[in-house]
């Protein structure tokens, strides 16, 4: 299976983990990555993460399926570019969420990540997609 299918087949919960300059980290629920040409893409408003990535460009997303068992990926990444392009941002944007609308009047983001390695959630195993 790809990746881009594991996402947007899957069901889950995700957490995106970031630090700030001096290493304090943040931790924030996320919703499952847009993965495009082997990048994961997420809308992101201008909270702590967004600030966090513009002082430490390294990420990390946990990302826990609704399978039975402990099924997940935890994929380390390293910010690339930020788009605030409305056009742009709007067409990634899953506005299914009554918690989306009620946030619209908040700038969004469009943040392109490289993966620089999946590991399975428990352990170390790394996973080829």
């Amino acid at each position: 299976m790809k990746l881009e299918q594991y996402f947007e087949k899957g069901k889950g919960i995700g957490i995106l983990a970031t630090a700030d300059g001096e290493g304090r980290v943040n931790t924030a629920l996320y919703a499952r990555p847009h993965i495009e040409d082997g990048n994961a893409v997420f809308v992101m408003r201008e909270r702590r993460t967004y600030a966090n990535l513009n002082e430490n460009g390294s990420a990390n997303y946990l990302y826990i399926s609704d399978n039975e068992g402990f099924e997940g990926v935890r994929m380390y990444m390293t910010f690339l570019k930020d788009s605030v392009d409305p056009a742009v941002v709007d067409k990634y944007r899953r506005r299914n969420s009554p918690v989306e609308k009620m946030l619209d009047e908040e700038k969004l983001h469009l943040v392109t990540f490289k993966i620089d390695k999946i590991l399975s959630l428990i352990g170390d195993h790394e996973i080829e997609f």
